[in-house]
C-alpha cells in the first residue's frame, strides 16, 4: 500500500486528522496541561501559529502531539453516536438525544485548549466530522450511579416479611446465646 492510504488508515484507527506537519507553542495555548507538555517535550523553533521563532532554546512541539492528548481527553468522554446506542428517530432524522458537532466539543464542552482562533480551527479540522455523544450514552455516569446504590442503602424494605426464627422478644438479627443451633435454618418449625 501507499503513503496516503497508510496514512488514511491510521487516522482512521486514530480517530482524528494529522494536521500536515504543523508547530505549536506553548504561548499559544491556555490550557496548563498541555504548555507544560509543550514546554517538557518542545524540539522546534518555528510556531505555526503565531509566527514566533526562538534561536536559542526549542519551543514547539508538533502540533499532532498536541492533538492526540485533546483527541484521547474528548474520546474518554465522547463517542461516535452511531457506536453509542442512542436511540434514532425516524420522523425528525436526527438521534433522540443530546448530540454535539466537533465545533460544539471544541468550544463548549472541554476546557478551552487555546485562546487563539486559529488553533481552536485547527483542533475541530483535525477531529473526525461525528455527531458525538456522551460514551455510555444509555448508562448511569459515575454520579448517577453513586447517589443511586446511596439510595437504595438507606431504602424502607417493602413489604418484606422478616425471617423469625425466635420469639417475638427477641430480635430476629441477632442469634441469642440459648438458641440452639437448628435455628439458623430460618424455619419456625426447627426452633
Amino acid at each position: 500500500m501507499g503513503y496516503e492510504k497508510d496514512r488514511m488508515i491510521q487516522e482512521d484507527d486514530q480517530g482524528w486528522r494529522f494536521s500536515g506537519g504543523m508547530h505549536i507553542c506553548w504561548r499559544c495555548l491556555s490550557d496548563p496541561y498541555l504548555r507544560s507538555h509543550v514546554r517538557a517535550n518542545s524540539h522546534g523553533f518555528s510556531c505555526d501559529f503565531c509566527e514566533r521563532t526562538t534561536r536559542k532554546r526549542p519551543s514547539t512541539v508538533p502540533f499532532d502531539d498536541v492533538m492526540e492528548i485533546i483527541a484521547t481527553a474528548i474520546r474518554v468522554r465522547y463517542n461516535d453516536a452511531n457506536n453509542e446506542t442512542i436511540p434514532w428517530d425516524d420522523e425528525e432524522h436526527c438521534h433522540a438525544g443530546m448530540t454535539y458537532s466537533s465545533y460544539e466539543i471544541v468550544r463548549f464542552e472541554i476546557p478551552t485548549p487555546s485562546e487563539k482562533e486559529e488553533v481552536l480551527r485547527q483542533i475541530i479540522d483535525c477531529l473526525p466530522d461525528y455527531e458525538w455523544c456522551q460514551r455510555n450514552f444509555a448508562s448511569f455516569s459515575y454520579r448517577d450511579r453513586y447517589e443511586s446504590s446511596w439510595e437504595s442503602f438507606f431504602a424502607e424494605p417493602s413489604n418484606t416479611k422478616p425471617d423469625t426464627c425466635s420469639s417475638d422478644s427477641q430480635p430476629n438479627h441477632m442469634m441469642m446465646a440459648s438458641q440452639s443451633p437448628k435455628c439458623l435454618t430460618n424455619s419456625e418449625e426447627s426452633c
